[in-house]
């Protein structure tokens, strides 16, 4: 009778904990979308060589007025698929930086290349051949201590193939 006792309870026990755990996970993700909003671009159209994938991810601070930020760009090479990663952090973005995604223009495909440039927002993300080495190359909004910059990226290829980023 006493092994019995011993059965139940642990069963019980058991049950309880399933319980906590299933009410734990449904507080989480209640929480958890005030507190993370993530958006992903994936952009097939901007170059002739490449597809750029976008992905923002917004964490916001409880009690803080500014977020953190972390942005990601994944280039990948269309015919060799790839792939080569840019990451970066910032503590703020201006308006929807990197949140709508038709807010990018390419000057090699002429992806909103007439688009209206208002207040110097040439878009979160550019395609043109800056250095005019006959190869596309990109910038990409950046926020650093609350000034915005376009960071320009030359892309070239390496003898096998491979990405090769560099800085104009």
């Amino acid at each position: 009778m006493r092994e019995t006792l011993c059965v139940i309870f642990e069963r019980q026990k058991t049950e309880r904990k399933i319980e906590m755990n299933k009410i734990l996970i449904l507080l989480i993700l209640f929480i958890s979308p005030k507190l993370f909003f993530a958006q992903t671009c994936l952009h097939k159209s901007l170059s002739k060589e490449f597809n750029f994938k976008i992905i923002l991810t917004k964490i916001k601070i409880p009690n803080e007025a500014i977020d953190s930020n972390s942005v990601k760009i994944i280039i990948i090479n269309k015919k060799t698929t790839q792939k080569q990663e840019i990451n970066y952090g910032a503590n703020f973005l201006f308006g929807k930086t990197f949140e709508v995604c038709e807010t990018v223009r390419s000057y090699s495909t002429g992806i909103n290349k007439n688009t209206e440039i208002v207040d110097n927002e040439f878009g979160d993300l550019i395609i043109v051949d800056f250095n005019f080495d006959n190869r596309e190359d990109f910038a990409i909004k950046m926020i650093q201590e609350e000034m915005v910059d376009l960071h320009i990226i030359s892309i070239s290829k390496m003898k096998k193939g491979n990405l090769f980023l560099t800085n104009i």
